[in-house]
């Protein structure tokens, strides 16, 4: 029996577009889209979710390998850097549905900047809570990310769900017990869903 269920954001509610952010960043600090691309891939780009580095320690460090003259300014940067966000899915919706039933938390590898400036908070509302990389300290597929996941929706493994497009987090998630879908669209989503029994 599910009485808790967890879904990731990226790609599932709301698509991303990271390759927005490569082209924009590589425009306009006149370098290789392969290079942004490798340096926003890197250890920078984790300890930012993890919320180890400040705003401004993340615009520095990625500028520093990626220009040291820092042709672009913290708030083009930024700019850029939100663009990432883009629209929201179907599934955004049918997840919002089932709080009518069962706690639906949000559980996402994200950054403070995203949530905040970015709008994630404002336009994922209605969840009855979230739990992000940025605040916990860790990121999927770690599996402190999935333990601080369950303590702080008060949820056990076994009877909870988690929803998530990346493969290594789902399998992550169910070797600690937590029954787990592989998302690949929203249609496949909702096959998935008629096999879970949820308490209502």
């Amino acid at each position: 029996m599910i009485i808790t269920a967890f879904f990731d954001i990226g790609d599932v509610l709301l698509t991303i577009h990271p390759e927005r952010v490569v082209s924009e960043l590589s425009r306009l600090a006149g370098v290789s889209e392969e290079l942004v691309d490798n340096v926003l891939s890197g250890e920078i780009h984790d300890a930012y979710e993890r919320g180890d580095l400040t705003d401004s320690q993340f615009y520095s460090g990625v500028m520093e390998e990626l220009s040291p003259v820092h042709t672009l300014n913290q708030e083009q940067f930024f700019s850029c850097w939100r663009g990432m966000l883009g629209e929201e899915t179907d599934t955004l919706s049918y997840a919002l549905s089932l709080t009518d039933s069962i706690p639906v938390w949000l559980a996402s590898n994200t950054n403070r900047h995203h949530i905040y400036e970015g709008g994630v908070a404002r336009r994922l509302e209605g969840f009855t809570g979230a739990v992000y990389s940025s605040d916990v300290g860790s990121r999927k597929p770690d599996e402190r990310f999935f333990r601080a996941m369950l303590r702080r929706a008060g949820a056990s493994a076994h009877e909870s769900l988690f929803i998530d497009d990346r493969i290594e987090n789902v399998t992550a998630a169910a070797s600690l017990g937590i029954r787990a879908i592989h998302y690949s669209s929203h249609d496949r989503l909702l096959d998935e869903m008629k096999k879970i029994e949820i308490i209502i």
